[in-house]
């Protein structure tokens, strides 16, 4: 105890003398050089930089303390934040990736390319049939050789008396479809009239051949010329309405005209007609396409035709219309991905395959009902039905009718 009074006492001691000597110093006497004041024990100013440089430090460290405060106080609010949102991150989570196709069930986008759930086998083909079949595109950029024929043509004017078929019209005599058109159409307006009470169709045009397709077009420009076009722009725009020969769909009997008799005249009224609507809305159910949408005129090079229709068969044409395609969107998808799975409104479940003819084979199922149709390019579409209808629907005959022509 004494010992620490002691080492107190001289501490209060020390700085009393310290400072009794500077004060006279500082009033009195001129000021002695640093070296004479620390040997003689006086305080020494500091020098002006050392005291700018203790201030420079101080400063500096106000400031990172000041501004690691900010990101301490920044980084607990973004924690915060972060620890709020969490519950709405999970509730919002990226859906489960969905099917396909909107009519395709989980688990059912079956496709593998040439597997068809089970054994295959190989089909012969050649360079001419790609102008064969349900889905051959023709335009004024897919034209048809010289020797192009049509297949399986049936007179409808015979079909629809031997049918019984009331509401149907044929303008012509022998006015001629592809068979299986021809049925479906007779089956269509058959439908039409039992469904919705709407008849009266008017066929106005079905099958041409090259020499006739070339009198109408030839007359469309000269009407196009009268009107004080020039030679090039009336071609131009004739051939937005009445194809140029070998351009025109009429060459394969799966195109045709279908008006009614209370509008008899091909024009646009007709969309808003009883049958105009009624066909617009039911002819996919039947195989047929509107071939001619008003939206898409930029891409098929012609006019919009809502009586103009034609026949692609299951499920083709439901699938270009669910999602919103023309006839050539819908083989340039065919081209690009290869194919789909899809199950339809009927229940029956559909593997449409695109296959690129190697050497001269392309590959088909062995043990299920299958049509083959060349595309007008250079590839085949291999369509086969892999499931029939979940249950009995309205759809039930058509894919009877479905199955009968594939097995044909």
């Amino acid at each position: 105890m004494i010992f620490g009074k002691g080492r107190h006492e001289n501490r209060i001691n020390s700085l009393s003398f310290r400072t009794l000597k500077t004060e006279p110093w500082l009033e009195t006497q001129p000021e002695p050089s640093r070296d004479t004041a620390r040997e003689e024990g006086y305080a020494v100013p500091l020098p002006w930089w050392r005291k700018q440089s203790f201030m420079l430090i101080a400063l500096s460290a106000a400031v990172a303390v000041f501004v690691g405060g900010l990101l301490f106080w920044y980084h607990g609010r973004a924690l915060a934040a972060e620890r709020v949102l969490e519950p709405d991150r999970m509730m919002t989570a990226a859906p489960e990736p969905k099917p396909l196709d909107p009519l395709l069930e989980d688990g059912e986008n079956i496709r593998s390319p040439s597997s068809y759930r089970g054994k295959t086998t190989t089909l012969e083909v050649g360079e001419t049939d790609i102008y064969r079949g349900f889905l051959v595109l023709v335009n004024d950029s897919h034209i048809l050789p010289d020797y192009y024929l049509p297949e399986n043509l049936a007179i409808v004017n015979d079909m629809a008396a031997n049918a019984d078929v009331d509401g149907l019209s044929v303008t012509k005599p022998g006015m001629e479809l592809n068979e299986t058109a021809a049925e479906m159409l007779l089956v269509m307006v058959g439908s039409a009239q039992k469904e919705s009470e709407v008849g009266g169709w008017l066929l106005q045009s079905a099958y041409r051949d090259f020499t006739y397709q070339n009198y109408l077009h030839q007359r469309k420009v000269e009407e196009y010329r009268s009107m004080g076009f020039g030679d090039e722009e009336a071609r131009r725009s004739a051939a937005f309405w009445v194809a140029r020969p070998r351009e025109s769909e009429h060459h394969t009997g799966l195109a045709m005209d279908l008006s009614s008799r209370t509008h008899p005249d091909l024009q646009l009224t007709y969309a808003n007609t009883v049958n105009g609507r009624w066909l617009a809305e039911n002819c996919r159910r039947f195989g047929f396409i509107i071939r001619y949408p008003e939206e898409k005129s930029d891409l098929t090079k012609v006019g919009f035709e809502p009586w103009h229709i034609r026949y692609v068969g299951f499920p083709h044409s439901e699938f270009i219309p669910l999602k919103g395609w023309c006839f050539e969107e819908y083989l340039e998808f065919l081209r690009k991905e290869g194919g789909y799975t899809y199950r339809d409104e009927a229940g029956a479940v559909w593997q449409v395959d695109y296959q690129v003819l190697n050497g001269s084979a392309i590959e088909a199922p062995a043990d299920l009902l299958y049509t083959v149709s060349g595309d007008g390019e250079g590839g085949f579409i291999v369509t086969t039905l892999l499931e029939g209808p979940v249950d009995n629907t309205t759809g039930e005959e058509l894919l009877l009718i479905a199955g009968k022509r594939l097995s044909d």
